[in-house]
């Protein structure tokens, strides 16, 4: 878990605004960055130890929602960037 809370940290800012991937979502890009699998209970757990509480009203669900943005990276799919509604991710 500590490779992934550094992980976390490294491609995830704080944001104002509510990132639109669950922790569900987001577990699924960690599992391409690490090449392993996470639980999403895991992946919760690993954003509370990098310092990322969620959000309120989604604390209490299954999925939480986090106010963060993934950094713009050649190793992270454009759709999980922070600013992925600049790109034409339908483009061929």
């Amino acid at each position: 878990m500590d490779r992934l809370v550094v992980l976390i940290q490294h491609y995830c800012l704080p944001a104002k605004s509510r990132y639109r991937f669950s922790s569900y979502g987001l577990k699924a890009l960690f599992e391409l960055l690490t090449g392993e699998y996470i639980t999403n209970d895991e992946f919760k757990a690993a954003m509370i130890a990098a310092g990322f509480m969620p959000t309120k009203k989604s604390s209490t669900q299954i999925n939480h929602r986090y106010l963060i943005q993934v950094i713009d990276s050649p190793e992270v799919p454009i759709m999980y960037r922070g600013r992925a509604h600049q790109y034409n991710l339908y483009s061929s």
